[in-house]
């Protein structure tokens, strides 16, 4: 019964409410509230997803998934320390990588006894493979505002100022924390391999 007055509240109020608002009910378990936010943020979170896979059916796929975690972290989400479509854009973006990740994996195991035919082809893709590796490995070890311009600018293709905007700081704040996380990972690459062309 207080399930439907839930339901009932949503649908028919004149003041639509709010993503945080949306977000507390989710967190308490309000499949309806899961819903509408879905529908308000899904055109967002699929464009930002295809711009990254450029591959609808990864992206439709990675789409999928961010809402997944946010009905899983409905209830974490502190409202005012980060806006809802920046939180969405971090969770789309790791999804969409992750997914990529996922996508190019399969397609090495699929195509590897192409590499087996040719031993030193087989060496250097598998050389590409653990600088990948260790790439991803690094950008773990990074700052969060960081990892998120590295992400935004070289993995989302984003214009410097684009990414500023995203992240809710100003151009010339962005390109000094760019420039740190550039650093911080060149860093964190030389110390696995001092030949790594790092970004």
């Amino acid at each position: 019964m207080g399930h439907t007055s839930h339901m009932t509240a949503i649908e028919s109020s004149n003041r639509p409410l709010s993503d945080e608002d949306l977000l507390a009910r989710m967190g308490a378990g309000d499949t309806q509230a899961a819903r509408h936010f879905v529908e308000r943020h899904v055109a967002f979170v699929r464009r930002v997803c295809h711009k990254t896979l450029s591959n609808s059916a990864l992206a439709d796929e990675a789409c999928q998934e961010v809402f997944i975690a946010v009905w899983r972290n409905a209830a974490s989400f502190e409202a005012g320390h980060a806006k809802i479509t920046t939180w969405l854009y971090r969770i789309a973006v790791n999804k969409a990588i992750d997914s990529r990740r996922r996508a190019k994996q399969t397609q090495n195991i699929d195509d590897f006894h192409h590499l087996a035919s040719d031993q030193a082809n087989a060496e250097a893709e598998l050389a590409v493979q653990d600088d990948h590796r260790l790439i991803a490995s690094a950008l773990k070890r990074l700052r969060d505002d960081q990892r998120q311009a590295i992400e935004l600018v070289y993995f989302s293709d984003m214009k410097q100022y684009e990414a500023a905007a995203m992240m809710g700081i100003s151009l010339a704040a962005f390109e000094s924390i760019l420039r740190r996380a550039r650093q911080a990972l060149h860093t964190e690459l030389a110390r696995e391999r001092p030949s790594l062309s790092a970004i």
